[in-house]
């Protein structure tokens, strides 16, 4: 595989990322300030660009977004600080009076290799439930996939295989086997 650097400074992120990949990538933890924006693909774009800047050298990185059809696809790409706020406990008890809970996962890996910007997309539809799982990362204890009984946090290592990381990832991976 290609000398990447994959830019994160989370750990699990990185760590279910290698597992995704089938090897051990490498890591960069740059605390890359994230522009506030609606668009996902205008934040990679800007984090690859300055990760770039700063390193010299291909690197990638994503970003997820949460869109959640009650709130009118919001909080999208700020799901990170809407956690932050109100937990995953707080948007089940946000969204659980709705009739509509459905949910769009998505997941936007970014590649720049200093010349050429790539984008992968992972998108999984699903709908909000109330939380279930050990596996405490990110929203997974209340996302379930259309077509599985399992939240995301309840699947192990099979979520990799059906996540809108592991969609887009491997697309990732795909592109760099073939470039």
């Amino acid at each position: 595989m290609k000398e990447v650097y994959f830019v994160t400074g989370n750990r699990d992120k990185y760590s279910e990322v290698n597992e995704i990949m089938g090897e051990k990538m490498n890591h960069v933890d740059l605390n890359l300030t994230e522009i506030q924006s609606g668009d996902i693909y205008e934040i990679t774009k800007d984090k690859v660009k300055r990760a770039y800047e700063i390193l010299g050298r291909p690197v990638v990185v994503e970003d997820i977004g949460f869109y959640l059809e009650c709130l009118n696809k919001f909080p999208g790409p700020l799901i990170k600080f809407f956690i932050s706020s109100i937990g995953i406990d707080g948007i089940y008890e946000l969204v659980k009076n709705y009739k509509e809970k459905t949910a769009i996962v998505r997941c936007v890996v970014c590649y720049f290799d200093g010349n050429e910007l790539h984008f992968f997309t992972g998108d999984v539809r699903g709908k909000i439930i109330s939380p279930k799982g050990k596996e405490n990362f990110g929203f997974d204890p209340i996302f379930q996939p259309d077509g599985k009984k399992k939240t995301l946090s309840q699947m192990g290592k099979e979520k990799h295989n059906v996540s809108h990381r592991g969609i887009a990832w491997r697309k990732f991976k795909d592109f760099l086997e073939k470039n």
